[in-house]
């Protein structure tokens, strides 16, 4: 029970875009060690946090109903929505928006199967190689390293990476959306004039 005269703490606030820009660096770090599970989860959660931030960055300034709608098990409030609202109000390029949609079925693979997945598995392997970002990475390395390749684990990091890192750029060039303001047009109501004929 909370003791009297004690206001009950209030849930840790969301972080914003700058915020996630500066630990980034340290959460990939941290993700190298991670088992292939949480690699899957706390990669897709990263990035879900982010197009979070996004969205918040564009849509008006009314944080009762833009925290409402983007609230888990609202509208906006899964990756695979935000996803899709981000992608058809024309935030995203497409290439980003078919990684983040195969992304989002990597981790729930490893989030809803009870057979121990790895970025082995078969069908996490497909899923993995239909990944685009990665081959951006990937041309760039063999300009130095011929014969580079990625594994699967890999590509999925480097997806998160390359995702990431374009989604902060993307908030920090939105404009925020306006509602429009209401303009009352008055007309005029009454019987039309006579007209009036010249005679000759």
């Amino acid at each position: 029970m909370t003791p009297k005269g004690k206001k009950k703490s209030k849930s840790k606030a969301k972080k914003s875009i700058e915020d996630l820009s500066l630990e980034s660096q340290e959460f990939f770090e941290e993700m190298k060690k991670e088992t292939d599970r949480g690699v899957a989860l706390i990669g897709a959660e990263f990035i879900n946090a982010i197009l979070e931030q996004v969205l918040k960055s564009h849509f008006i300034d009314n944080a009762k109903h833009v925290n409402a709608l983007l609230k888990k098990n609202q509208p906006l409030g899964s990756l695979w929505s935000r996803s899709e609202i981000a992608y058809c109000i024309g935030l995203l390029p497409e290439p980003t928006f078919h990684d983040l949609d195969l992304i989002r079925q990597i981790r729930n693979e490893f989030a809803h199967n009870y057979v121990a997945q790895t970025f082995d598995s078969e069908i996490i392997e497909n899923l993995c190689l239909k990944l685009k970002s990665p081959d951006i990475t990937l041309n760039i390395i063999r300009l130095i390293w011929k014969d580079a390749c990625l594994d699967n684990r890999d590509r999925y990091i480097a997806s998160i990476v390359s995702i990431s890192d374009l989604l902060i750029r993307i908030g920090r060039k939105l404009r925020r959306c306006e509602s429009p303001k209401l303009t009352l047009h008055f007309r005029r109501f009454g019987r039309p004039a006579k007209e009036t004929h010249k005679q000759d």
